[in-house]
């Protein structure tokens, strides 16, 4: 009857709504459990390094040798001659390498040890900072996202069953089309560029600040107000030469696959013509 099937609609609803708060709770739990996990992890990282500098040197480098002969010989016993050749000579590389910085490799110790006790002075406003841009670009995600499903509605990149397509009838976008996703492409990577070049420009100013005024008091809040304030000029453009050479690259990774689906259906026509 009908209060059977509304009482059966109600309580399916119900049921969504308790999984979607369960899910939204279980997501919420594993992403705090990940940043306390990374925050502790990456204070015992810090401290292996400050410790140990010279001797993880060392054995990366050593590591990088062994696993390259490694590879050289299985390829050998698999029969595959190019890859015994060509990861022997990397190999051997990696050796000639190896002993031509050995003598340097006491100073990239001290200044990697310099640089992890820098951090590690200010471990906690860093990560502060490093946090609250991560959800500022969670946030820009979600806007972008927004924004430019918005836009390509607006530019018919969408059927009525909102699926991605051209507004031809060939399957072929127009030049406005095209260049409305360059553009959507230069936005979305110009603001993650920015957020992270913030990010990276507090932290440098910061290790700056501990080395040389190591009495300065807020290190890392001096720092991320000169990153968005007189320095936030350069950071905008070094971002936005970034994103037009990543846009770019989208742009020409489309047309390709583009071209590739093309050639497939041409492929296939002819197939059935035959």
């Amino acid at each position: 009857t009908w209060r059977d099937t509304e009482a059966k609609r109600s309580n399916v609803d119900a049921d969504s709504v308790e999984f979607n708060s369960t899910t939204l709770k279980v997501l919420m739990t594993a992403c705090v459990s990940a940043a306390l996990l990374a925050s502790v992890f990456g204070s015992l990282w810090l401290s292996c390094l400050v410790n140990h500098a010279e001797s993880l040197i060392v054995n990366v480098l050593m590591s990088n040798i062994i696993l390259l002969f490694i590879l050289s010989g299985t390829n050998l016993l698999v029969g595959s001659m190019w890859g015994f050749f060509i990861f022997g000579v990397l190999g051997l590389l990696t050796v000639c390498y190896y002993q031509s910085v050995r003598g340097r490799i006491p100073f990239a110790s001290a200044v990697l040890t310099a640089a992890c006790k820098g951090m590690k002075s200010n471990y906690c406003g860093l990560l502060s900072v490093s946090y609250s841009l991560l959800l500022v670009e969670v946030a820009w995600f979600v806007a972008w996202n927004a924004a430019s499903y918005g836009v390509l509605h607006s530019f018919d990149f969408f059927n009525g069953d909102d699926d991605y397509s051209s507004s031809s009838s060939s399957g072929e976008m127009s030049g406005m089309q095209y260049f409305v996703l360059f553009l959507l492409f230069v936005s979305f990577f110009w603001g993650a560029q920015l957020i992270s070049a913030v990010l990276q420009a507090t932290v440098a100013g910061s290790i700056a600040i501990w080395w040389f005024e190591p009495t300065r008091q807020a290190p890392v809040r001096g720092s991320l107000f000169r990153a968005l304030t007189t320095s936030f000029g350069s950071l905008c453009f070094g971002a936005l030469l970034v994103s037009l050479i990543q846009a770019i690259r989208e742009m020409l990774n489309l047309v390709r696959n583009q071209a590739r689906g093309r050639n497939r259906r041409e492929r296939n026509f002819v197939a059935e013509c035959g």
